[in-house]
């Protein structure tokens, strides 16, 4: 049985497929810090808002009143925008979290947006610009760029490029390389990578393994990946985890110190024979 069978919208991520639900997929990754955590009332908390939304919006006759009904009912109905502590809190990055005070990062902000505006037939695309995720909606004058993080403050694509320069120090053409839609792999990625710098900061060690071992399973293959593992594993003294992990990394063409990776899977080693 797979070490995530129970997450369905997991198991789609994993197999490549882009029907995914990017809140129930969210909500299995703050289930691994919470095991009890009851689905339910962010899913209704999400469904009736994009009722609401979907309402104000029919009336609409110009795609930004309808981008406008999606950003107000959020912002400012619903008080929905960045907290600046939440760049080191991983409840930051968790739905149920995000819902019940207000506050959130913006990956995570991103993704209210985007599933309430899916749900209220307002289609926005998540965009991984450096160091800030966006949404976008596409209106007849061009891509509008939604700064869940600020209140839902929009940018045209002139703006968003200047502003990102300013942000990030990025060349305009880096930055413009940046601002293709994310796929809910590479959003769900990008999640997690968030939660492992919280959680290691933090010596979060059981979260922080569990957090690598689902990158892991989304790309096998990356030896940075598979590195990460193996210590994180050590730091857990889960030798035998560890030492699968290390033994991925041998011969990979990214491989940079052989003698620091038999070293560790030496002590690996050392650690599973103590334990027979």
């Amino acid at each position: 049985m797979s070490q995530f069978s129970h997450d369905s919208e997991f198991q789609k991520l994993l197999a490549h497929r882009r029907d995914v639900d990017l809140v129930d997929a969210a909500l299995e990754l703050a289930r691994d810090a919470d095991p009890d955590l009851d689905f339910r009332p962010t899913q209704d908390w999400i469904r009736q808002r994009a009722v609401e939304v979907g309402r104000k919006a029919a009336g609409c006759r110009s795609d930004d009143a309808v981008l406008g009904c999606l950003i107000s009912h959020l912002a400012e109905e619903h008080r929905l925008q960045g907290d600046v502590a939440g760049f080191d809190q991983a409840e930051c990055s968790y739905l149920p979290h995000v819902i019940a005070t207000g506050r959130g990062i913006p990956i995570s902000l991103s993704v209210v947006y985007i599933e309430i505006g899916r749900r209220a037939g307002i289609e926005l695309q998540g965009i991984p610009a450096p160091l800030h995720f966006l949404s976008c909606y596409q209106t007849e004058q061009g891509p509008v760029f939604i700064d869940a993080y600020a209140a839902g403050r929009m940018l045209s694509w002139s703006e968003c490029i200047h502003w990102l320069q300013a942000h990030t120090g990025l060349s305009a053409d880096q930055v413009v390389a940046t601002l293709r839609p994310a796929s809910p792999r590479l959003i769900m990625t990008r999640m997690l990578n968030n939660l492992k710098g919280i959680h290691c900061r933090r010596q979060s060690w059981e979260l922080a393994l569990r957090v690598q071992q689902r990158l892991v399973a989304l790309n096998p293959a990356d030896y940075g990946a598979q590195f990460d593992l193996g210590r994180l594993a050590l730091q857990r003294n889960v030798p035998g985890l560890a030492y699968e992990a290390f033994k991925n990394c041998v011969g990979h063409s990214l491989q940079k110190n052989p003698q620091q990776l038999q070293q560790l899977l030496r002590e690996a080693e050392q650690r599973i024979a103590t334990r027979n």
